[in-house]
């Protein structure tokens, strides 16, 4: 009788496990206001003051939240990408922050780094629908504002129009990363 519970249990958990990761709404019901899935796209302030493009995908599943991005200079050439090792989401508190490997068109001594994000959201049921915060390569001495917005619930993504979004986005809220004053 044992082995059959653990069956069906297993069963069951499969076919959740398959419908949360596979569907969309779904997944969308399940995680809430920890939903991030999607292609993310915004900007950062440089250590030298320019602005770089960012263009990320958060791809969430029942094992949890992989995060894969890529940024690129002002004449939208690449500049670096990067994939999260650890990631802590506390939706209580709408923060987001994770370490992550980057990699850039130049060497670099050290590829690791830090990025710490608010949530910024409608209440704290919903999920998320812009990201404000920081990251930090581990050797430059400087952090680096940043501010993103889901753009859509697919990971799947045209480089140009995620640019070119990203690039709009610059111009409509650059304020909001320049005017940003620690409390």
């Amino acid at each position: 009788m044992g082995l059959i519970s653990i069956g069906v249990y297993r069963l069951v958990f499969l076919i959740t496990s398959y419908f949360v990761n596979n569907c969309q709404w779904i997944k969308k019901q399940v995680f809430s206001s920890y939903y991030l899935e999607g292609t993310w796209v915004g900007f950062y302030i440089g250590v030298l003051g320019n602005v770089r493009y960012l263009i990320e995908t958060f791809e969430q599943n029942i094992d949890g939240l992989v995060i894969k991005g890529t940024s690129y200079d002002e004449n939208k050439n690449l500049h670096s990408f990067w994939t999260s090792e650890s990631i802590n989401l506390d939706s209580e508190k709408g923060e987001l922050s994770y370490q992550y490997k980057v990699r850039t068109t130049r060497e670099k001594p050290d590829p690791n780094g830090i990025a710490y994000f608010s949530m910024i959201r409608e209440n704290n049921r919903k999920p998320a629908s812009m990201l404000v915060g920081f990251s930090a390569d581990s050797h430059l001495t400087k952090k680096c504002k940043a501010v993103e917005y889901r753009l859509n619930e697919k990971t799947n993504y045209d480089i140009n129009k995620a640019l070119k979004k990203a690039e709009e986005f610059y111009q409509t809220k650059k304020d909001i990363v320049f005017n940003y004053k620690k409390e």
